[in-house]
């Protein structure tokens, strides 16, 4: 385990990592991984620049989230690099069915840079008992300062389902689009009553005020159509102002 500089009095203890103004100690296991991560994610969201651009319950969420009995098992890193304001990790591994690896820089103050790269196989959702949704493969990638992120995201879903996103996240700017291609019933794709080819979900704004509009092609017992909505939201949640599913008969 590493250890960060202590010439720092006023440093800020939690129970995953010690943060101090010369670098991060790191937990030596999974709880403290967990509960480190949380409050990490306080203290980031402590600094003025990023209040209004992180939600305020997602720490705690993300705790409760992955500190559930029936979540992945969790290796920790085999080396990791305490930096004065972030902590590099060499490869932070997770288990159940399937697997996950992340590993890359990440950046514990406003304009830290991050450059962090997340690749799964064989993922299943929830890990336990009859899975809702799989991924077989899947890669994301998050780039830049807190308050200039670059991500770009490409996933299987399903047998033949894929999911690509890429765009930029910043307080004064949104820019997220996702398309798919040959999305179907998750659980049961080969059964499904609908499908749709092909489709894209646009989200501008600023995380305060953003718009988002969906637009893709569908099939829903045999009959061609589209699906088409469009609506707002902010950090506390969103509002859908307008969904159309249309089936074209006889086209």
């Amino acid at each position: 385990m590493l250890s960060s500089a202590q010439n720092d009095h006023t440093q800020a203890r939690t129970q995953g990592f010690m943060i101090a103004a010369g670098g991060v100690t790191l937990a030596d296991n999974r709880e403290q991984w967990i509960n480190g991560l949380r409050d990490v994610y306080c203290q980031l969201r402590g600094d003025p620049a990023l209040q209004a651009f992180l939600p305020a319950n997602l720490g705690e969420g993300i705790h409760g989230f992955i500190n559930k009995d029936e979540f992945y098992d969790t290796s920790l890193p085999e080396t990791q690099q305490a930096l004065a304001d972030g902590v590099q990790i060499d490869a932070l591994d997770m288990t159940g069915p399937g697997s996950l690896s992340l590993a890359g820089r990440v950046g514990l103050s406003a304009q830290a840079g991050n450059d962090l790269t997340v690749n799964w196989s064989d993922l299943h959702w929830p890990p336990q008992g009859d899975p809702s949704i799989t991924s077989p493969d899947g890669r994301l990638s998050v780039q830049g300062t807190w308050t200039a992120l670059r991500f770009d995201a490409d996933a299987g879903i399903g047998p033949q389902a894929r999911i690509t996103a890429q765009g930029d996240w910043s307080p004064d700017n949104i820019d997220a689009p996702l398309a798919w291609t040959d999305l179907a019933d998750f659980k049961n794709p080969s059964q499904s009553i609908w499908r749709s080819k092909r489709g894209r979900l646009d989200v501008t704004g600023v995380p305060e005020d953003y718009r988002f509009e969906l637009n893709g092609e569908l099939v829903a017992r045999e009959l061609p159509g589209k699906i088409a909505g469009e609506g707002q939201g902010n950090l506390q949640g969103l509002h859908l102002q307008r969904f159309v599913l249309e089936a074209l008969q006889g086209s």
